[in-house]
């Protein structure tokens, strides 16, 4: 993901694209198009606050919500003067980071969504839930330690705070917005996502796009306007059924389905879309129209792109 955007970012015309890279990590070729600046053990913070605050600057964080990282690296850039953030703000990172908080708000909303609950750490499963059911960290990414469990006396032990929701039969889906200053949401793809199961344990193998822009429909929008503060590239899933969406959890942040949409649209478009959608009402191109021009392709977690 990181690659895929600072490539796209580093077509606009005058524009620097700076990366922080892990000295722990074996280095990447920027091919000339980025600079990196490696960050030593305890110095991450520190080199992320002098970056943010340069002037005219725009700083996107593509950090998992797990153990509220996305969220802390949110509130640090609202802190700091001059600093401006591509991304959704704090509270909304917060609102989307907890399922099971985000689960509640939206069945007050009417949003149809599988029906959930908590799960705490070292506890038996809530031996009310529907079963089969599916049990994942409370603020976990990408399948991290996602089970299909088919009765509460089967399930593995959790060490952390979990949610179990019950089974949704259908294909798993991801659409991916754009969300402009004045809270609409730009629809970008709509992708399948590979997901397998191995013994119980679920994986996430990538995806395929684009697919079928009418899989995404009223409940998956209104899942999004839910919540507010959303800002900048956004992901949502969802299970497409015969009788509609069923909305699972928002990424707000850049999502794997970035790799395939950058594969597609020329290089640029997307990072000017971007900047310009911070400034208020996005009048730009419609990319879900530039995107479904092309042949569907696969996108991989670790950057591959097949036709």
């Amino acid at each position: 993901m990181r690659r895929a955007l600072a490539r796209d970012f580093s077509a606009l015309p005058d524009t620097e694209v700076i990366m922080t890279f892990d000295s722990r990590l074996v280095a990447t070729e920027s091919d000339g198009l980025w600079k990196t600046v490696t960050v030593g053990i305890g110095g991450e913070l520190d080199t992320f606050e002098n970056l943010a605050c340069r002037g005219d600057t725009w700083t996107l964080v593509i950090a998992p919500e797990t153990d509220g990282i996305l969220g802390e690296r949110a509130r640090l850039i609202e802190s700091l003067q001059g600093a401006r953030s591509l991304g959704s703000n704090s509270e909304a990172i917060g609102a989307t980071s907890d399922k099971l908080d985000l689960a509640h708000l939206w069945v007050e909303h009417g949003i149809n969504t599988p029906e959930t609950w908590r799960v705490e750490p070292n506890q038996p499963l809530p031996p009310d839930a529907s079963y089969p059911a599916i049990l994942k960290p409370i603020d976990g990414a990408g399948c991290l330690d996602t089970f299909l469990v088919h009765s509460a006396s089967e399930a593995p032990e959790t060490t952390c705070k979990a949610i179990i929701q019950e089974y949704i039969s259908g294909m798993p889906m991801s659409a991916t917005f754009l969300i402009d200053a004045t809270d609409q949401a730009h629809l970008i793809a709509v992708g399948t996502q590979f997901i397998d199961c191995e013994e119980g344990r679920l994986r996430y193998r990538g995806g395929r796009l684009p697919e079928d822009r009418r899989l995404c429909d009223a409940n998956v929008r209104a899942a999004l306007t839910a919540v507010s503060g959303l800002r900048g590239l956004v992901g949502i899933d969802f299970i497409s059924t015969a009788s509609g969406s069923v909305v699972i959890e928002i990424n707000p942040r850049p999502t794997t389905s970035i790799v395939g949409i950058l594969s597609i649209l020329e290089p640029g478009v997307l990072a000017k879309a971007w900047i310009d959608s911070m400034a208020g009402p996005y009048c730009g191109p419609d990319l879900a129209n530039l995107v479904d021009q092309f042949a569907v392709r696969n996108f991989h977690p670790n950057g591959i792109v097949d036709l």
